[in-house]
Formats: structure tokens, sequence, C-alpha cells
């Protein structure tokens, strides 16, 4: 943080700690105050108590199991035991991820409106927002690829290539695929662009430059490999989207949450693709004109290389496309690339109008939808602590059979391990042998006989006939 502050105002510094301590504040009593989803529950039940060496090592390959995530959480919840411990994790990311984006725009762009605009941006993908809160890898994922980002732009600076940017730069490439698999392919394609890039811009051979050092090439090819060899043996990658690569990745990352309507999303698009095709020319002609390095060409080759991974993963391996969650890794490098088009068009008086429009919009679309109290995606799981309690007030004796879903179980599995951790819990698959019964909508005839409805689900928690005299 002292090298970001080196560079930057005292009030801009006060500015920047003071938005720092507010969104930390909502942050850390989110994730104090969110029910626990099925994926951090079962985070809890099954990884975090095994040893740190199988953590690290990935000796129980799961998708499920983000490996640096885990490990922290064990460190911090007590063996799972904390909830807001298990989620510290997450807050780390976030600390990360913030003071990454304004060190990133800081050193992208001059102009104080352009870093101001795409400051906001980087905090406005929903998505985002809730893993901030939630003990999943991506918060710090995202941070490291973020510093991933400040650290390749650092190095091929003239006179900046020495083995300690070259280690600040591995590191945070191991740091994402540890805290996350599905930022692999992102990790990939930075660092084949960047040898691609160092060998243009210097007229050198990057493999030249690592022939004295043999050793950081090794580890570093440990480092980023030891976790990744189990899980790909046990074909655990396999979540994804089921459409296209526009539809799954390109839209549910750009727009994930905002609920917007067709028309609002065919005037939208239509407006951020006249300017990217616009941009696009520019740069390619600007890039065959100059000889020195262009951090916007750079991350626009990244994009390039990925979605070429992406695709020929899917056509060959049938590897679904990243969505949503697992496309995360593609989120700032829209950001970027958004921020870069309207870098160009601030130059022009007449243009500058745009800058405001759609941030602003997206701005407006993003506060309509966020729930303090809510998660986008674990919606089921909003009411899990509440029914955990209900069931422990409703219990006399040590055993509870449930019948429902099984999406539900693992996080009142969690609740009710914490609230009494002698209650004896299990799934049933009929009414006759469970003791209480969820039901979706659908199943809801008599309001009335409900212990707990969740009104914007609904769900609904009843006692079963096995409670009726």
């Amino acid at each position: 943080m002292g090298k970001i502050c080196s560079k930057l105002d005292v009030a801009t510094i006060i500015v920047l700690s003071l938005l720092f301590l507010f969104f930390s504040a909502i942050v850390l009593m989110r994730s104090s105050s969110l029910a626990i989803t099925i994926d951090e529950a079962i985070t809890a039940n099954t990884f975090i108590p095994f040893q740190f060496w199988e953590i690290a090592t990935n000796r129980h390959p799961s998708a499920n199991n983000h490996i640096l995530n885990t490990i922290l959480a064990k460190l911090f919840s007590n063996d799972g035991t904390w909830l807001l411990g298990i989620r510290i994790p997450a807050y780390l990311g976030f600390v990360i991820y913030y003071w990454g984006v304004i060190k990133l725009t800081k050193q992208l762009f001059e102009n104080i409106i352009v870093q101001v605009i795409c400051f906001i941006l980087f905090f406005l993908n929903l998505h985002l927002i809730d893993f901030f809160s939630l003990s999943r890898g991506y918060s710090i994922a995202i941070g490291a690829e973020i510093w991933m980002l400040v650290s390749m732009l650092s190095f091929l600076k003239p006179g900046q290539q020495n083995k300690r940017n070259l280690l600040i730069l591995l590191f945070w490439t191991g740091i994402m695929i540890y805290a996350n698999y599905s930022f692999l392919n992102m990790a990939l394609s930075s660092l084949i662009i960047f040898v691609l890039f160092y060998n243009r811009y210097y007229r050198a051979k990057f493999l030249y430059y690592l022939k004295g050092s043999k050793l950081i090439v090794i580890l570093s090819s440990l480092w980023i490999l030891m976790p990744i060899v189990p899980l790909v043996m046990t074909h655990a990658l396999t979540y994804g989207g089921k459409n296209n690569f526009w539809s799954d990745t390109v839209m549910d990352t750009a727009f994930y949450g905002l609920n917007l309507d067709e028309k609002r999303m065919f005037v939208i698009v239509t407006i951020i693709c006249i300017m990217l095709l616009t941009y696009l020319a520019s740069v390619l002609l600007q890039f065959y004109r100059q000889q020195h390095f262009q951090p916007e060409f750079l991350i626009i080759c990244i994009i390039v290389v990925w979605v070429l991974l992406v695709n020929i993963e899917f056509y060959l391996f049938k590897i679904p496309f990243p969505t949503q969650r697992t496309a995360l890794c593609f989120f700032p490098f829209l950001v970027l690339l958004f921020a870069f088009i309207l870098d160009r068009i601030y130059r022009y008086k007449q243009l500058r109008f745009i800058n405001y429009i759609l941030p602003f919009l997206l701005i407006g679309f993003a506060i309509q939808n966020f729930s303090f109290y809510r998660t986008k995606d674990w919606a089921n799981d909003n009411f899990s602590k509440r029914i955990a309690q209900i069931i422990y007030e409703n219990t006399s004796n040590q055993k509870c059979a449930i019948q429902s879903h099984w999406l539900f179980e693992p996080a009142i599995r969690y609740h009710l391990k914490l609230i009494k951790p002698s209650i004896s819990f299990t799934i049933k698959e009929k009414d006759s042998a469970a003791d209480f019964i969820i039901d979706w909508p659908a199943q809801m005839q008599n309001p009335t006989q409900y212990l707990f409805i969740d009104k914007e689900m609904p769900m609904g928690l009843r006692k079963s006939n096995r409670f009726d005299p």
C-alpha cells in the first residue's frame, strides 16, 4: 500500500481510505449476517477437517475445494466452527482487490475522470460483491489477478526486467490458481502473451533471460502445476454454461444480476459493440505504427488468447464454457477494455457525454438489484439458519430427520451443528420417515400449517404427520 500512496496526494489518500473503511464495514457485516451457502457448508463440513498437507496437495480432489481459501478458513475459523472466521479469507481478497484496482487504474490511465469511472466499474459485478462476503476462493483469485497484471505491466517497463519483479509476477499467478481453478486459463493466457510481448519489445528471447534462473523455472512450474494435476485427472472441471460463449460467458459476466430487460440490453450492447469495434481498429493501427510497449494491446491479446483457449477446450474436450462465477476471471479484462474505450473517447469533447451515460446506468441497475441480506446465486440457502433454529426449538429428541431436496442439507446441517452439536440430522426421501418437511413453492397448499415461510422464494418448513396425534 505504501507504493500506491506514494504517488497520490493526501486528499486522495484520505478519500480512498474512508471508502475502504466504508466498504470493509459492509463486507464484514454481510459476512457475519448472511446464512451459510451450500458450497461454504461443504467446505466447512468436508474439507476444513482435513490436515493442512492434505488440503495443500489436493489429496482429495474436488473443484469445490479452493485450496488457499480452505487453508486460510481452517486457520481463522477454529476448524470451521466460527462462521465469520471461515469468511475472513474472502475479506482479505477484498483488501487485495481494492488496493490492486487503485494501483492498476493509476498505472494505466492519466485522466482522473477515467480513473474514477474505471474504479467504479470494477465494483459493479453483483456476483463479485457477494464473493467478498462468502468463503469461496474467487475473491482472493480475482485480487491476485489484478496484482498479476500490475506486476506484468511493471516488468515490461524499460529497465524493470529483474528477477524480483519476475518472482512477484509468478507469485501472484500461483495465488490465482491456488485460490480458484477457474482462473487457470486466464493465468496461462497472461503468461503466454507476457512472453511474446517481452520477445517483441525487447528484441530478446525470454527463454534466454531465464537461462540463468533455472531454479526459478523449476520452482514456479511446481508452484503452479502441483494442485492442478490431481484435479484434471479426476475430471472435476465440469462446471460451466450450457449454451454458447456469448450468452454463457460474455453476457453473464458483464451484466450478471442487473436484471436488464431485452430493450435495455439491446441498446447497451449495441452501443458497446460500436464503441468496441471503433476502438479495436484504432488500437491495431497504432500498434503497427509504433514500436514501444502498449499496455492496452497487452490486455486485448490476453483476452484473445483466453477466448481461444476456452473455445478449444469446449469443442475438443467438451469442457463447458465458463459462466457467472467461473467467468469472473474475465470481468477485470472487460472493465479495462471498456475503460480504454472511454479513455479514447474522452479526448473528443463532443463525445465525452458517453463516458457518463453507460457507467451511471450500470450503477443504477446494480444499486437497484443489490440485497444486503441475500446472495444472488444461493437464494435457497438464505433461510437455512432460520430453519435450523426452528428445528432445534421444535425437537425434543437427539435425532432429527428432514425430507427435502439435497441442496438444503449441507447448510442446515452446518447451522444445526453450531446450535446443538448433539442433534443427529438425516435426510429422508419419504414424508413418513421424516420429522420435518421442506416444500418447494409448488407443493405449498396450506400456508397456516408452516412453521416458517420464506416469502421471497418462497420455501416452507412444516412438521410431518408423525407429529400429529
